[in-house]
């Protein structure tokens, strides 16, 4: 009997499945082996903009150059990062924005510039922007009223990861008008496997590649832990990444650990109450929204079951899913959806992946 082990938050859980039931296992491979930190200008400030493992290791390994240069990390956990890289406790603080956008997509900073800034972040494949990486993450989290700007078109999902889209262009563009350095993360099995620069990421595409996968009808996806799965918010955008190895109608089991829980303004207010289904493509864009639209999407077009730490009223009563305790009972529950002799499949990092369909 196959044992595979996924992450869930910081641990991983088993999934044992029977032979005759398992169709395929998908896990993040990249070409190459990690670079070299670069060298960073005195009191380089280094702003990083996601958590996932990647970008931890990144500073762990960069921890004594960001040290020596006397440089300081901003970041929008600060806490969490303090525990997470401890020798860089005292230089990390809080995050605030650098700019403001105006209606014509102007950028003009409310504080002065810095010339030594660094952006860093993992770039993964992305259902609402084609592709996330830093130029992306900077646009929406450094650039005031960059979120609504750059959304403009997200009830127009999901994108299909790798293929870039107006939302993209438009935070690239905001970018550009920033103009600090770039190191984004190509991640594999968890770790980095390549470090792009400010010329590479401009053909950040080009370096992850589709996974090809056979429809069958149930797979279980895990985010990829800690840094994927802290909250739904974030868990609704990537699991998009992988469900090209599902037929639509079939049976998605979604493990997500949800530790920080629902994770935006908007999902909380979906979860409450305040926003109704019907009302989410007409509304403006508050932070999450995009999040809310793929998870209605997503009940749409499969059977979900939620492995996660939300209650059990979230998940059953507020957000219309199936409830499923541990890896055991979703494996046999999706089982229970076909025959007996139904195939499964198991992604292990849906964040770090792109499936596409083995047949068109």
């Amino acid at each position: 009997m196959p044992e595979i082990w996924v992450p869930y938050g910081e641990t991983e859980i088993l999934v044992t499945i029977q032979a005759e039931n398992l169709q395929d296992v998908f896990d993040s491979k990249a070409e190459g082996g990690p670079s070299e930190v670069p060298e960073l200008p005195q009191r380089a400030t280094v702003y990083v903009l996601d958590r996932c493992s990647p970008t931890i290791e990144f500073l762990n390994k960069a921890a004594d150059k960001i040290l020596k240069a006397e440089g300081n990390v901003r970041t929008q956990e600060p806490e969490i990062l303090q525990k997470k890289v401890p020798s860089l406790k005292e230089r990390i603080s809080r995050m605030e924005p650098v700019a403001k956008v105006n209606e014509d997509g102007r950028v003009s900073f409310v504080r002065e510039k810095e010339e030594s800034a660094l952006l860093v972040s993992t770039v993964l494949p992305d259902s609402v922007f084609g592709i996330l990486e830093p130029r992306v993450h900077a646009s929406l989290e450094l650039v005031e009223g960059g979120p609504a700007f750059v959304h403009k078109e997200w009830s127009e999902l999901p994108q299909t990861p790798l293929q870039f889209n107006e939302n993209y262009r438009r935070a690239v563009d905001l970018w550009s008008q920033i103009g600090f350095g770039v190191v984004g993360l190509i991640p594999s099995s968890g770790h980095i496997s390549k470090m792009l620069g400010e010329r590479e990421i401009e053909d950040v595409g080009s370096y992850i590649k589709p996974t090809l996968a056979s429809e069958v009808r149930a797979a279980i996806i895990s985010l990829g832990g800690s840094g994927y799965d802290d909250d739904l918010t974030r868990a609704c955008r990537h699991v998009w990444n992988a469900v090209a190895c599902t037929k639509e109608g079939g049976s998605i089991a979604m493990i997500s650990e949800c530790s920080n829980g629902l994770g935006s303004k908007a999902m909380e207010m979906y979860v409450t109450g305040r926003i109704r289904q019907e009302q989410i493509k007409r509304m403006k864009y508050i932070h999450g929204i995009e999040s809310v639209y793929l998870f209605n999407e997503l009940k749409e077009r499969y059977d979900v079951f939620l492995l996660s730490g939300l209650p059990d009223v979230y998940v059953r009563k507020r957000l219309g899913v199936n409830s499923v305790i541990s890896s055991k009972e979703a494996v046999n529950r999706l089982i229970g959806r076909m025959q007996r002799s139904g195939k499964l499949s198991v992604v292990v990092r849906a964040s770090e992946l792109y499936l596409k369909p083995a047949q068109p």
